[in-house]
């Protein structure tokens, strides 16, 4: 009859060496006599093991396994499913023209000048910064730092608007665009 142990999920064949080195083991920590004073004991079987399959009692590496398997597939998909382009993440040149822009219109730590405003949302703006083109649509709607052009003014909100800016959607309806 031959012997086998099952080791993680696979059952490896035994010849009987394993299990004389697990008594011999045994048997040194105890401290008695080698395994070749002593007939090796043989382990009990389960009708599992008799049969090549792996034993109830790693049920609990099986889970680990599958444990460790969600984990890979978690880490895989999130790296996968990221967006590839990250530039959106990372403040732009545009934003901080945007945002310098803006300081300039409300006079936030700078002097009040909305000719300066208009230079530098224009900047933001071409680079494709919403915020940059809302802004200065804004500016041109308002006739400020600019002469009043609605029309002007509804192609920048136009180009903030097909970027998500839902104040542009909402601009462009009041004025009939």
């Amino acid at each position: 009859m031959a012997r086998s142990i099952a080791s993680g999920f696979y059952v490896i064949p035994d010849d009987g060496q394993l299990y004389d080195a697990i008594a011999d083991a045994k048997n040194s920590r105890r401290g008695s006599t080698t395994s070749k004073d002593m007939p090796a004991r043989e382990l009990p079987k389960t009708a599992s093991q008799e049969s090549g399959h792996v034993p109830k009692d790693n049920t609990i590496m099986q889970m680990f396994g599958l444990v460790g398997l969600a984990v890979l597939f978690i880490v895989f998909w999130t790296v996968l499913s990221s967006p590839q382009d990250t530039a959106q993440d990372t403040p732009s040149e545009g934003d901080g023209l945007a945002e310098l822009g803006y300081k300039y219109d409300i006079g936030g730590g700078v002097e009040e000048d909305n000719v300066e405003a208009v230079r530098l949302y224009r900047l933001a703006a071409e680079k494709g910064n919403a915020v940059g083109q809302f802004n200065l649509g804004s500016m041109y709607d308002n006739g400020e730092g600019v002469p009043k052009n609605t029309i002007e003014a509804a192609k920048w909100y136009r180009l903030a608007a097909e970027q998500g800016d839902t104040d542009a959607r909402e601009r462009l309806a009041a004025m009939g665009f």
